[in-house]
């Protein structure tokens, strides 16, 4: 029989916190999170693994829809529409 470890109780673990196994992320919504890295580190490989947080809902739709084909005009009338945008509808 092993201890079963909670996923959010990782970072407890010493040896983990020792080799910088998480790595803080900063949000501009939420607050700054720690996510895990690789199990393993390589002296060619980056210092960090996470550099930016994950992208926001609709924060690449211009780039998206303009590499698609659409105008400024077009993508303007999606989001006014609700076909796009960058807000949650619940």
């Amino acid at each position: 029989m092993a201890e079963v470890l909670q996923p959010h109780r990782q970072s407890e673990i010493p040896q983990l916190r020792h080799r910088e196994f998480f790595e803080p992320v900063a949000h501009p919504i939420n607050p700054t999170a720690r996510h895990s890295t690789v199990p393993a580190r390589y002296s060619a490989g980056p210092g960090r693994y996470h550099r930016t947080h994950a992208p926001l809902l609709g924060q690449d739709n211009h780039a998206v829809l303009a590499e698609l084909g659409y105008s400024a005009e077009e993508v303007a009338a999606l989001e006014r529409d609700g076909v796009v945008g960058g807000t949650p509808h619940l």
